[in-house]
């Protein structure tokens, strides 16, 4: 039997120029190839860069955007993200190599997957950007935050590395003490990547469906629960 034909994330990457180019080849090379609809779940399937195969599901009801975002908070918002944000794409070994993929397939191409989130897109002088693993200090590490082209937060966990709802629970008081004096529009998600991998090709599945926590401020004087 031939040596195992090692797909691109198989690989080992520890050097920082390695992580820059497999965070490249995540990079959505076509417009979406096939869109289905079924039981309450919506697919798109891309081909990336690198010649992975990628099923993006979601189960939230696209939504009607925000009239007009304040663009004062928007920047805001965008500014407390960035400082909150690490500089570095994060090393392996710290997370699940699917933990890796899932979060930063989502942060290379989220200008294009935000949109699938809305009936329409949004003719507004803004831009969707997005951070992962955003340091929210007492109130933990969020995966991903991406911003919506109408000034909405998407705050999305990742399963496979111990978070589950009560973290996204807790990332989203984190986000609202950033904010505190303000009001802030949040989307709270959960995911998990499959790998549906071949000898031959890289494939995955990206699930990603609407979780609901509250997302109202803690009232002031709450004490805060983990």
């Amino acid at each position: 039997m031939g040596k195992e034909q090692l797909t691109p994330h198989r690989q080992p990457h520890t050097k920082e120029n390695e992580l820059k180019k497999l965070y490249r080849g995540l990079e959505i090379a076509d417009d979406v190839l096939e869109e289905t609809i079924y039981r309450g779940w919506r697919e798109y399937q891309y081909r990336t860069k690198d010649g992975g195969n990628w099923r993006f599901h979601t189960q939230i009801n696209p939504m009607e955007p925000i009239s007009y975002p304040d663009q004062f908070l928007y920047q805001k918002i965008k500014k407390g993200l960035k400082k909150a944000a690490p500089s570095k794409l994060s090393p392996l070994g710290l997370e699940s190599i699917e933990h890796w993929m899932g979060t930063h397939f989502l942060h290379k191409n989220w200008e294009r997957l935000a949109s699938v989130f809305y009936t329409q897109q949004p003719d507004l002088p803004v831009k969707s950007v997005s951070y992962v693993n955003v340091e929210l200090g007492k109130y933990g590490t969020a995966d991903f935050i991406g911003l919506g082209p109408d000034g909405r937060i998407f705050v999305i966990d990742l399963a496979g590395n111990g978070k589950k709802r009560q973290f996204l629970q807790t990332h989203i008081h984190g986000i609202n003490a950033m904010f505190f004096d303000e009001h802030v529009s949040i989307v709270p998600m959960l995911g998990r990547l499959v790998d549906e991998t071949t000898a031959d090709e890289g494939a995955y599945r990206l699930n990603i469906y609407h979780q609901p926590v509250n997302t109202a401020p803690l009232a002031s004087g709450d004490p805060f629960l983990p």
